[in-house]
């Protein structure tokens, strides 16, 4: 809402709410994730990655609002899903494997669903809500477009969104 100025933190913390203060918590908290090792793949496309998780964790939380699940469960499912790129780029860099030139459709499909799984494997230690948890042991076991989890279809209609409101370079 409109107004002139917020007079202390607890007015803040009104008006942006409690899924609001954890969101704020979790981008700050969570942002080391995408900063990889200089001069590598990681850093190429960390920034990137970054901005397209913040898109995912808005359109996932509205998403997850839509569909009466808590919007925090579908923000934090979308800041933290493309942490399994950020995994996948690391291996892709200790493997010496050198990437030049746009990777084919092919590739990138690929690579999103061995992301999608890491993201699962990573997410084991992550006991953040118990929605997530069933979300990354999901992700361990199948793809994201063959889910039946509440949270994978909220990360699922996010995603294509995300996708469609990405600015162009």
């Amino acid at each position: 809402r409109a107004r002139a100025e917020v007079a202390d933190l607890t007015e803040a913390i009104t008006l942006i709410g409690e899924s609001g203060v954890q969101s704020v918590i979790a981008r700050v908290l969570l942002r080391p994730i995408f900063e990889p090792p200089p001069g590598t793949l990681g850093q190429r496309i960390a920034q990137r990655l970054w901005e397209h998780a913040e898109r995912l964790a808005g359109h996932a939380a509205d998403e997850a609002r839509a569909s009466g699940q808590r919007a925090f469960d579908g923000y934090i499912a979308g800041l933290l899903h493309d942490a399994g790129w950020t995994i996948a780029a690391r291996a892709i860099d200790r493997a010496g494997v050198v990437l030049d030139g746009a990777p084919s459709a092919a590739f990138c499909r690929e690579i999103d669903q061995r992301a999608h799984r890491l993201f699962g494997m990573a997410g084991r230690n992550w006991a953040i809500t118990a929605a997530f948890q069933a979300l990354c042991a999901d992700a361990r076991r199948q793809p994201l477009d063959s889910s039946a989890d509440p949270l994978a279809a909220v990360l699922g209609r996010a995603q294509v969104r995300a996708f469609e409101t990405t600015p162009t370079a």
